[in-house]
């Protein structure tokens, strides 16, 4: 079995020292990405929740109105 020199020894460790390098630059890339859709998908969650309350204030607001008009329906009738 051959002994590989020290700069051989050298040479694969910066190979692969290199390789695991371009493996956590991709991997960070993919992380800011999720992140960024995270943070995307959290606004629309935000925004559709306050979407949906505004419409059940809304719905309670209509409610209230409906019912103050069936009074004023009811006493005019009696």
């Amino acid at each position: 079995m051959e002994e590989k020199t020290i700069d051989q020894v050298k040479a694969e460790a910066q190979s692969v020292q290199s390789f695991l390098q371009s493996i956590i630059e991709d991997l960070k890339g993919q992380i800011a990405n999720l992140s960024h859709e995270l943070a995307v998908q959290r606004a629309m969650n935000t925004n559709k929740e306050q979407v949906i309350q505004n419409k059940e204030n809304n719905i309670e607001e209509l409610t209230t109105k409906i019912m103050k008009l069936e009074e004023k329906l009811t006493k005019q009738e009696e």
